[in-house]
C-alpha cells in the first residue's frame, strides 16, 4: 500500500473511531460558572493536547439538580445558556464534544419534586447514595421519559455526541411503583424482597434490573439518532467487577453505544491494595467486549482516598494513560477546574503530544495475542468474589469461605503472574468463550472459572478437541452460569480427572518438591506453599500427574509429612490439543501473597503448551510489555513499573540497555518516544535488539519480514 492510499484511509476513519484525548472539567457551582472565561478555558485545553471534552452543562454538585446551561423543556431551573458558547468554542479550538448526562444520582431538589423518579427499597423507603446525599434514578420510572427528552433537546445543538453517566441500579433495589408494574407480567410473580433470599427469584431479579438498563440505553440512543444520525452515543459501562452490584451488562448495551467505556483508572481506595495494571484490564475486557467499536478508559486524575483535587503523581498518571493505549483505548481524563493550572498537568501535555505526534501507531491496531484468560461475571455474580471500589458501587472485601475462591483476586493473581513473566495475552469474558470465535487463540486460560453454561463447556471442549491448549485451576466448571451445583466438572474429561475426590482448605500445607519436574524450572525452593483452596483429584488413567500435595500438617510446628496421592498438577491429552488443570487457587494465592514459586509456575505452565511471542532481558519483572498489530508492523508498548517500594509511585528507575528477543522476524525497529533507530541482528530464527533506555513508557515499532 502506499504512503499516500494509507494517509486517505486514515482520513476516511469516523473521528470517534481514532484515539480520543477527552478531558472532564468538573465545574464549580452555578453562581461561580457563569463567570468562567470560556474561550481562554477551551484556548488552554487544546495547548493541553485534548482533542475532546465532555462538556458538563447541566449542575451536579449534589447531585443532578435539573439545573441547566442549555435551553430544555426539562429544566427545574433554566441558566445562562453556556453550551452555545461552549460548541463555538470547541469547533474553533478543533475540540470535538460530548455533553455530559447524569443518570444515575438525584439530587434532593429533584427527589422532592419528583420522588416517583428514585430508587427504593422493599418497604418503600428510598436507598441512598453512596455520594452522602441525593438518591439513585431508577431507569424504568417517567425519568426515562424526562432523559429521553433531555438528549433531543441537546442534539439541537452543534454538538457531537452524549455521555451517559451510568445507568445503574443500587444491589438493594428498586422496589418503585415503576419497577414492581413492569416486573409481574414479565415474571408471573410479584416484585417482592424474596429476591434476596429464593435463589431463582434472585436471578429472574438481576435479569430483570439488566435488561431495564439495556431498554434505557436502547431509548436514548434511538431518540438522538432520530434527531442527528452522526452523534454518538455512550455510557459509563462495567469494567472487572461482578456485574451484579451494578446491573450493567456490556453485552447487553454495546449495541446502542457507539464507544464501550468503563472506569479502569478510577484509582479509588488504598493505592497500595490496588493493582498497577487496572486500566490495562479494564482496556483488554473492553476491546474484546466491543464488537470492533473503539473503546475508552475513564482516568480519574485524582489521588484515591477522597482527597478529591489532589492529582496522582506524574509517573503514576503517565503509567494509567499508558496502560490504556497500549491495550487500544482512548483516554477520559478528569478532574477539577481548579486543577486546571496544576504543574501535573505538564506531564499530560507532554504525554499527549507525543500521542498526537504518533497518531498513527494508535490509530485501528488490533492485539496480537494469541493466549486468551477469560473474566467470568456469572462466577463473580453467583459464585463469590470481592469487588472494587466505583463511582457508583461500594468495595466488597472478600469473605472466607472453606469451600470457595475469590473470582476476582485469581483473575487478578494470574493476570499479575502473566505480566511478570511477560505474557501476551487477551483478557476475554464468559459471554465471549460461548458465543465468539476462539480459534484466533492458541492457549485459553480459566482461571478458577467456576460457572460455566453448558454452551461454554462445549466451545471449549470442541476448541480443545481441535488442537487448543487449556490451563483451568481449582473448582472450574463445578458449577453451572446460574451458581447451581454440578455432579462433577463439567471440563472433567477435558482435564483428565477421573473423580474429584473433595476440596481441602490448606492453610499452613506444602507441596512436595520434585526438583526434576519440569514444572519446577528454575525454582529452587526446598518447600512450596500448598494453595488455601485446593482439590484432591484422581487422574484418569491416560492423564500425566505432576507434584503432590503433602498430608495436613498437624501444626506450624510438627514434622512435614508424607505426600498424599493426589496431584498439583494434572496434564492430559485431549483430541488434538491439551489441557493442563492446576488444583488449586495459585491465582489468589498470588494475589494474596505474591509467592515467587507459582510465578515460575505458571511461565513453565505456559512455556510446556506454547512459544514466547517476546523475551524481556532486564534485571527486573517491573516492564508491562503489550503487542499490536498493524498492516506488516508489531508494535511493542514497553511500561515500566520499577520505582520506590511505595504507591503511588514517585520516581520511575530508567532501565538502561533492555534487550527485546521477537519470537517473529522484524527487518527494523524505531523507539517512538526517541525516534532512535535500533539495530536488529537475526539469531536462531529470533530478531533481537536492544532499548538503550525505558523511562515510564516507550512504544518499539518494528516492521515484519
Amino acid at each position: 500500500m502506499s504512503q499516500e492510499a494509507g494517509k486517505s484511509i486514515e482520513m476516511a476513519i469516523p473521528w470517534f473511531e481514532k484515539p480520543l484525548r477527552i478531558l472532564d472539567f468538573i465545574p464549580p457551582g452555578p453562581g461561580q460558572y457563569e463567570k468562567v472565561d470560556i474561550a481562554a478555558e477551551m484556548k488552554h485545553r487544546a495547548e493541553l493536547g485534548f482533542n475532546a471534552e465532555h462538556l458538563e452543562v447541566m449542575d451536579i454538585a449534589s447531585g443532578a439538580s435539573n439545573i441547566f446551561y442549555f435551553r430544555s423543556g426539562e429544566a427545574v431551573e433554566q441558566r445562562k445558556d453556556l453550551l452555545e458558547t461552549y460548541t463555538v468554542e470547541c469547533r474553533r479550538n478543533n475540540i470535538h464534544s460530548f455533553v455530559y448526562v447524569n443518570v444515575h444520582w438525584a439530587a434532593d431538589n429533584v427527589v422532592e419534586l419528583y420522588p416517583e423518579w428514585v430508587e427504593r427499597n422493599p418497604d418503600g423507603s428510598i436507598i441512598p447514595i453512596s455520594y452522602g446525599v441525593g438518591a439513585y434514578h431508577c431507569v424504568n420510572s417517567s425519568f426515562k421519559e424526562s432523559t429521553v427528552r433531555v438528549v433531543q433537546d441537546l442534539a439541537k445543538y452543534d454538538i457531537d455526541g452524549i455521555f451517559l453517566d451510568g445507568p445503574i441500579f443500587n444491589e438493594k433495589g428498586c422496589f418503585c411503583i415503576a419497577c414492581i408494574s413492569k416486573f409481574k407480567p414479565l415474571y408471573g410473580y410479584e416484585l417482592t424482597e424474596a429476591v434476596f433470599t429464593d435463589r431463582k427469584k434472585f436471578i429472574d431479579y438481576i435479569q430483570f434490573k439488566e435488561n431495564s438498563i439495556a431498554e434505557f440505553v436502547r431509548d436514548c440512543y434511538v431518540a438522538l439518532k432520530e434527531v442527528n444520525e452522526n452523534m454518538v452515543l455512550y455510557m459509563n459501562s462495567v469494567g472487572l467487577n461482578p456485574n451484579k452490584h451494578c446491573s450493567r451488562d456490556n453485552n447487553l448495551t454495546i449495541p446502542y453505544q457507539d464507544i464501550l467505556g468503563a472506569e479502569g483508572g478510577f484509582l479509588g481506595g488504598n493505592l497500595t491494595q490496588l493493582p498497577i495494571f487496572k486500566p490495562g484490564m479494564s482496556a483488554k475486557l473492553l476491546e474484546t467486549q466491543a464488537d470492533g467499536k473503539p473503546t475508552v478508559i475513564f482516568i480519574a486524575g485524582r489521588i484515591g482516598g477522597g482527597w478529591s483535587r489532589m492529582l496522582l503523581s506524574p509517573v503514576e498518571t503517565e503509567i494509567v494513560h499508558a496502560e490504556s493505549v497500549a491495550n487500544g483505548a482512548s483516554t477520559w481524563y478528569g478532574v477539577y477546574i481548579e486543577n486546571s493550572y496544576d504543574p501535573r498537568m505538564q506531564t499530560v501535555k507532554n504525554l499527549y503530544r507525543f500521542l498526537e505526534d504518533n497518531e498513527a501507531h494508535f490509530t485501528k491496531t488490533e492485539s496480537a495475542a494469541r493466549i486468551a484468560m477469560v473474566w467470568s461475571y456469572a462466577t463473580g455474580n453467583y459464585y463469590h468474589s470481592s469487588s472494587e471500589e466505583t463511582d457508583f458501587t461500594a468495595a466488597k472485601g472478600r469473605v472466607e469461605i472453606d469451600e470457595k475462591s475469590d473470582a476476582r483476586a485469581s483473575l487478578v493473581g494470574w493476570y499479575d503472574m502473566l505480566k511478570r513473566n511477560q505474557i501476551v495475552f487477551d483478557l476475554i469474558d464468559d459471554y465471549y468463550t460461548e458465543h465468539k470465535d476462539l480459534s484466533k487463540y492458541e492457549v485459553l486460560i480459566l482461571p478458577n472459572i467456576s460457572c460455566m453454561s453448558d454452551g461454554q463447556i462445549q466451545k471449549v471442549k470442541q476448541f480443545v478437541e481441535n488442537g487448543g491448549k487449556l490451563i483451568a485451576t481449582f473448582d472450574t466448571s463445578m458449577y453451572d452460569e446460574l451458581g447451581g451445583s454440578r455432579e462433577k466438572l463439567g471440563l472433567q474429561d477435558v482435564l483428565g480427572i477421573e473423580q474429584v475426590i473433595r476440596k481441602e482448605l490448606l492453610k499452613k500445607d506444602h507441596i512436595l518438591v520434585e526438583p526434576d519436574d519440569v514444572y519446577l524450572n528454575q525454582i529452587d525452593d526446598s518447600f512450596i506453599p500448598a494453595p488455601f483452596y485446593s482439590m484432591y483429584v484422581k487422574p484418569s488413567a491416560n492423564a500425566e500427574p505432576h507434584l503432590s500435595y503433602r498430608e495436613k500438617m498437624r501444626s506450624v510446628y510438627a514434622d512435614v509429612p508424607d505426600a498424599t496421592p493426589y496431584p498439583v498438577i494434572v496434564k492430559n491429552q485431549y483430541g488434538q490439543g491439551q489441557s493442563l488443570y492446576v488444583a488449586g487457587t495459585i491465582g489468589q494465592m498470588y494475589h494474596d501473597f505474591h509467592l515467587i514459586p507459582y510465578k515460575r509456575i505458571v511461565a513453565n505452565l505456559l512455556d510446556d503448551l506454547t512459544c514466547r511471542d517476546v523475551i524481556i532481558e532486564a534485571e527486573v519483572d517491573s516492564v508491562n510489555i503489550e503487542l499490536r498489530v498493524k498492516g506488516n508492523q508489531l508494535l511493542l508498548h514497553m511500561i515500566n513499573y520499577t520505582g520506590g517500594m511505595a504507591r503511588p509511585i514517585d520516581n520511575i528507575v530508567k532501565l538502561r540497555n533492555v534487550g527485546i528477543r521477537m519470537l517473529r522476524q522484524v527487518s527494523s525497529a524505531k523507539s517512538l518516544r526517541t525516534g532512535v533507530e535500533l539495530q536488529v541482528i537475526q539469531k536462531d530464527g529470533e530478531s533481537c535488539l536492544v532499548l538503550p533506555e525505558l523511562g515510564v513508557y516507550d512504544v518499539v515499532v518494528m516492521d515484519i519480514i
